[in-house]
């Protein structure tokens, strides 16, 4: 399996930015969580404060093959329903959206904010998103 260019790497972390930063706000657990996303996905600390006040434009990038992108597709759901201060359906509407220029399938997205209505958990489990894109592969 290929992992991800830096590119595409600081385009998911600009990505993850606009989501923590939708409310207006950048809260603690955002940061915190942004911070452990750069770490994993090896992006020097010094890109977080460049990406957060926008310094330098970086383009969206995402990866080419789905597999790469729906981990990416995780974290965001995981940013954008852990934060309270986003309305419900704002935060659905921003994911929809990111979802569609990342050239996922928008029945599999739309089933899981459903199960992110109703079952929340299932959502932080990667295998229970990758059921749901494999159902739709075409």
């Amino acid at each position: 399996m290929e992992s991800n260019t830096h590119q595409e790497n600081l385009s998911h972390l600009n990505d993850l930015f606009a989501v923590a930063q939708a409310n207006g706000a950048l809260g603690e657990f955002e940061r915190s969580f942004l911070q452990q996303v750069a770490k994993a996905l090896q992006i020097d600390a010094n890109w977080l404060p460049i990406i957060e006040k926008g310094e330098q434009p970086i383009a969206f990038t995402p990866p080419r093959h789905e597999h790469n992108i729906i981990p990416q597709f995780h974290r965001i759901l995981l940013l954008l329903f852990s934060s309270e201060h986003l309305p419900l359906f704002e935060a659905q509407m921003l994911c929809k959206r990111l979802a569609l220029r990342m050239g996922l399938n928008l029945l599999a997205v739309d089933e899981l904010l459903e199960m992110l209505n109703q079952q929340p958990d299932d959502v932080t489990q990667p295998d229970k998103i990758a059921a749901v894109f494999k159902k739709y592969y075409n």
